[in-house]
Formats: C-alpha cells, sequence, structure tokens
C-alpha cells in the first residue's frame, strides 16, 4: 500500500493537498483583511457622525440662545413702541400710505444708506 504513494500519484496527491491547503490560507487570511477593512471604515463612520452631532449640537444651542435673548428683548421693544405711541399718537387724518409713496419712501431710504456706505451725499 506505501508502494503507490511513493510513484508520481504520491507526489500528485502531496501537491493537491498543498494547493488546497494554500487556498484555504489564502481565504482565511482575505476574509480576516476584508473584515478589518469593513470596521475600520464603520469606525471612521462613527467618528464622522459624532463629529456631526456636535457640529449640530453647537448650532441648536446657538439658536436657543438666540430665541431665548429674542423672546427678553421682544417685550422690551414692544413696551417702548407702545411709550412712543403714546407720548407722540398719530394725527387722525393720518391715513394708511398708498403704495407709491411706500416705494418713494423706500427708494429714499435705499439712496441715503447707499450714500452713507461709499461716503457720497445724497443728490
Amino acid at each position: 500500500m506505501l508502494n503507490w504513494l511513493i510513484g508520481w500519484k504520491g507526489y500528485a496527491i502531496g501537491a493537491g493537498l498543498a494547493l488546497l491547503s494554500g487556498w484555504g490560507y489564502g481565504q482565511l487570511k482575505y476574509h480576516a483583511g476584508y473584515s478589518a477593512a469593513q470596521q475600520d471604515q464603520e469606525r471612521q463612520e462613527l467618528i464622522d457622525f459624532r463629529k456631526e452631532v456636535g457640529t449640530l449640537q453647537a448650532a441648536s444651542e446657538r439658536i436657543y440662545n438666540a430665541s431665548t435673548q429674542l423672546q427678553t428683548t421682544i417685550p422690551v421693544l414692544i413696551q417702548g413702541y407702545d411709550h412712543e405711541a403714546n407720548l407722540a399718537p398719530l394725527s387722525a387724518d393720518c391715513g394708511p400710505i398708498s403704495a407709491g409713496r411706500l416705494l418713494n419712501i423706500n427708494a429714499a431710504i435705499e439712496k441715503a444708506t447707499s450714500a452713507r456706505q461709499s461716503g457720497r451725499t445724497v443728490p
């Protein structure tokens, strides 16, 4: 029985087993590397996610602070407006401003603003 293992059949079987074990080892290493790469990618995605969460948290806090500041400021502005309206009320014949007059007023305001920014005088 050992006689046939000594000949070319034995070498063929040995070579086949070596190829099979080499292929199996290659598959094992491939899957280990693939899993490691997937874990690295998922880890990086989690790090990026945490950065985005931090950015959104900071933006949320800024918005909250701004809204809180507005909540305290608006009543003061309204009270000041009401006080001025009581001190100097509009005359009884003062009606709503027409659309054309409002456009002229806005155009004059824009001219004055642009002249102030450029250092020129209003024509």
